[in-house]
């Protein structure tokens, strides 16, 4: 996830924490997926069928450098059907899956 701005306020929090993913990929050695905004108007736009990239703005924007990025670097994504999982953690925790 990545920063909710306020709209009222102009105001910047990271509600879910900052620099987890970023770390989490660098640990695993992948390529840091991006950042998305957290907006009400991407799940307005969603929900009325247009998906916020298809407009302007700074969410807009966000989503075109998140897709240019994935191109640029050739990442193909494999469907749910050919991800290997791994057997559940006795623990409870629900493992990553394994490609």
């Amino acid at each position: 996830m990545s920063t909710y701005v306020c709209p009222k306020s102009g105001n910047e929090e990271h509600i879910f924490g900052q620099g987890g993913v970023r770390a989490e990929a660098a640990r695993m050695g992948v390529p840091f997926p991006g950042e998305l905004p957290l907006s009400l108007a991407v799940r307005v736009a969603g929900d009325s069928g247009t998906p916020i990239a298809a407009g302007s703005g700074p969410a807009a924007d966000a989503y075109a450098r998140l897709a240019t990025d994935i191109m640029d670097r050739g990442i193909v994504w494999a469907p749910a059907s050919h991800i290997k999982r791994r057997k559940p953690d006795p623990t409870g925790r629900v493992p990553a899956p394994v490609c």
